[in-house]
């Protein structure tokens, strides 16, 4: 409607538009469908109703029984008695702290309020809601089964969700292989017969080298089944390839063509020969010699001791500990159910991945990756075959600030004599688990082609308090744009703020509630409570913006650290048509 007398706008302007941006199916669809506007002969104030009559339309109207109100009815009747001969409840005091909060709220008002709620029929006010919810009475307290009652009647609310991160396939890290030595036997063939003992092979046979200690099978012929007769002689190969007797052992089961020992530990790395001398009727008969080899020792498992400082995501930070070298491999493995952009499997779990920079024995140097979320990792530092001890990690969360810069009148409302537009912005704001809502007051004189910058208290709508917040998972803005026509809307104000105040706290007194749930329970409550008071501003739609934290993240990369926007409100020619500009920046 053409707006001819300023009226400043209010609180209720901005729970409205929570009422009519998130009712509508699929709320978070980028661009909400136009409303048609009355015709021109009907652009002027409405012949009013009586607000209960309007308060009972609007419950008739609606589609679902609403079982948030009747309970704020009450609590509100109940706080306003004052005296409570039966005792208090939980709600009671939410309404003796709430009020506190709201010293300017207008009592008459609300006294008005529950009056006419009072009045109405109770067929009307009954209607679909179970027995415990319908038939609360103001002299006695709510008791918690009812209050057990209205929470799970929230939680059956529909959660909608903006945004699903599609994850792409992580890259699988290998199991590492293990060969298994099993005792054997050489086979000579038919009808030859050895005088003398011999080494054919030791299992399980590599190229690689053995460990100190490690267990050994020799595979021959000519062996004694008992073990005492078998003597197990290590050479040690020097320099210039002379070989020095390094010691002896027996061997740990045997049989005339195979036995079993343990390696010697420790052992030096280098080039070894191993022979056996049997014991036989002929006396001591010594074998062939077999080279080996003793490969260098693994490092010892790297241990972790602290990461400092906590970063944001492609910042640096230090690892200390002790055995750190060669290439090492860093995981992070999430804690927070952070979903994972990109990933590799460790230990069969998805884990971001870096490599280290080692400093020294005890000092590494990583970058934290790119795609890590916020929240709480795990740490495991893997070098080689060592894998560290596990060090809990927490990856800060970028801030960011939302700033919305200007107002531009595509086409303004006709009839266009009658006068220019009156314009008011209200926006609702989630980050993560909250919710908020900001609005502006009215920016009027609109003409067609007319721009007009947000004023420094309107412009920054997250922070709602003007500064940055950080975001761990999602940031999503809706703004709704009215030309307003209303009519007392300083009391509209104040009565709005303190019911959405009072319901947020009784929702909240019944645990945690997603911010999803919590509007969809306040909606209706605010869509009856706005028709109630009279207030009836011209809707020119609803666009909603959000965006991951990794997006944000993403497009933000750039030497500004910032990206801008516009959101476009198209209507009928005799309903206005504006854009809005605004700029996300991350501010660290």
């Amino acid at each position: 409607m053409k707006r001819l007398l300023g009226l400043p706008l209010t609180v209720a302007a901005v729970l409205l538009s929570v009422a009519l941006g998130f009712m509508n199916a699929g709320c978070w669809a980028q661009v909400a469908p136009s409303l048609q506007k009355p015709p021109v002969t009907q652009a002027t104030k409405k012949k009013g109703l009586v607000p209960a009559r309007r308060l009972e339309m609007a419950l008739q109207k609606s589609q679902e029984p609403d079982t948030l109100l009747p309970v704020l009815m009450h609590t509100i009747e109940r706080g306003l008695r004052g005296s409570r001969r039966s005792g208090s409840s939980e709600l009671d005091r939410i309404f003796d702290r709430v009020i506190q909060r709201h010293p300017e709220v207008d009592r008459r008002l609300l006294q008005n309020l529950v009056t006419d709620y009072r009045a109405l029929p109770a067929s009307v006010r009954a209607r679909g809601l179970p027995a415990a919810i319908a038939n609360l009475d103001p002299a006695r307290p709510i008791d918690p089964s009812t209050i057990q009652t209205l929470g799970r009647l929230v939680l059956e609310t529909r959660r909608t969700v903006p945004f699903r991160l599609q994850m792409p396939p992580g890259k699988e890290v290998s199991t590492s292989e293990y060969i298994a030595a099993n005792i054997g036997e050489a086979k000579l063939p038919s009808g030859i017969v050895m005088t003398r003992p011999h080494i054919v092979r030791i299992s399980p046979a590599t190229t690689a080298g053995y460990e100190a200690g490690q267990k050994l099978t020799l595979i021959g012929w000519g062996f004694s089944a008992n073990k005492a007769d078998n003597t197990i002689r290590i050479f040690k190969t020097l320099a210039g390839g002379s070989q020095g007797e390094l010691t002896t052992l027996h061997p740990l089961v045997c049989s005339t063509s195979a036995m079993e020992f343990n390696l010697p530990a420790p052992m030096d790395p280098g080039q070894y020969a191993v022979q056996v001398s049997v014991k036989t009727s002929l006396g001591i008969q010594d074998t062939n010699k077999v080279d080996f080899r003793i490969k260098t020792p693994p490092l010892p498992a790297p241990e972790i001791s602290a990461i400092t400082p906590s970063q944001y995501p492609g910042r640096t930070a230090l690892i200390t500990g002790r055995h750190f070298g060669g290439v090492p491999g860093v995981y992070f493995l999430p804690m927070d159910e952070q979903p994972m952009a990109s990933y590799v499997t460790f230990e069969g779990q998805k884990a971001g991945f870096t490599l280290g920079k080692v400093l020294s024995d005890t000092q590494m140097e990583i970058t934290i990756p790119n795609s890590l979320l916020p929240g709480n990792y795990q740490v495991v530092v893997a070098i080689g075959s060592g894998i560290s001890n596990r060090v809990v990690y927490s990856v800060r969360a970028y801030r960011y600030q939302v700033n919305f810069l200007k107002i531009h009148c595509i086409d303004e409302s006709n009839p266009e004599w009658a006068g220019s537009d009156e314009i008011v912005t209200t926006w609702v704001v989630a980050r993560d688990t909250e919710v908020w809502a900001k609005n502006t007051g009215e920016y009027g004189g609109f003409d067609d082609g007319d721009e007009q910058s947000y004023r420094t208290g309107d412009r920054t709508v997250f922070m709602p308090g003007g500064g940055p917040g950080e975001v761990k998972s999602v940031l999503a803005v809706s703004v709704s744009l009215y030309e307003w026509d209303a009519g007392d809307a300083k009391a509209a104000s104040e009565v709005v703020g303190f019911i959405g105040d009072l319901a947020k706290e009784v929702l909240n007194a019944m645990g945690e509630v997603e911010w999803a749930k919590l509007v969809a329970a306040l909606t209706p409550v605010i869509q009856k409570l706005i028709t109630w008071l009279g207030g009836d501003p011209d809707f020119l739609g609803t666009r909603n913006i959000g965006w991951s934290a990794l997006e944000l993240l993403q497009a933000t990369d750039n030497p500004q650290k910032r990206f801008s926007g516009k959101l476009e409100f198209r209507n009928s020619s005799d309903t206005g048509s504006y854009d809005v500009t605004y700029e996300v920046i991350r501010v660290e």
